[in-house]
Order: structure tokens, then sequence, then C-alpha cells
């Protein structure tokens, strides 16, 4: 539950924001999936695959949204392999 109400958090400030913050809100709820499946021993049919795969996968995926939502115009976070757009 923890998790849906983030992502609604997170479509809501899509809606009265901007996509830029919602972007990062989408992130961190990824994070947040993550530290729960550590520590919520038993997600039922949700045991698909290894604890290990599913935090690895959520903590990537969060930390490439987190990313690319500091990376939108104007950036917030630049990256030296990323190149500039000049007009």
């Amino acid at each position: 539950m923890l998790v849906f109400g983030l992502l609604t958090a997170a479509l809501l400030t899509a809606a009265m924001a901007g996509f830029r913050p919602a972007t990062v809100l989408i992130g961190v709820t990824f994070a947040v999936a993550a530290v729960l499946r550590v520590f919520v021993r038993d997600v039922g049919i949700l045991a698909v695959r290894s604890r290990f795969t599913d935090v690895t996968v959520m903590l990537v995926l969060g930390g490439a949204v987190v990313m690319l939502g500091l990376m939108i115009p104007p950036p917030v976070v630049e990256l030296p392999w990323v190149p500039r757009r000049t007009g």
C-alpha cells in the first residue's frame, strides 16, 4: 500500500507541479520498494525471482529514473558523457 500511495502521489505531483519532481518521486518509489523487499519476508505470489534480483533491479531502475529526472532541461545534474543541447 505504501508503494501504491507513493505512485499516486507522483501522479498528483505530475498533474500539479510538473514532471521533474514527479519523475524523481517515481525513482524514490522504486528505492522504497527495494527496501521493503529486503525486510518483508512473506511476499506470497510475488516471489517469482530471488530477493537479491528484485532488490538489485529496483535499485538500479530507481537510480536511473532519479538521474533522468534530474537531467530534464534545465538540468540539475550534468553528466560528462551526455552532450549539451545548444539551441
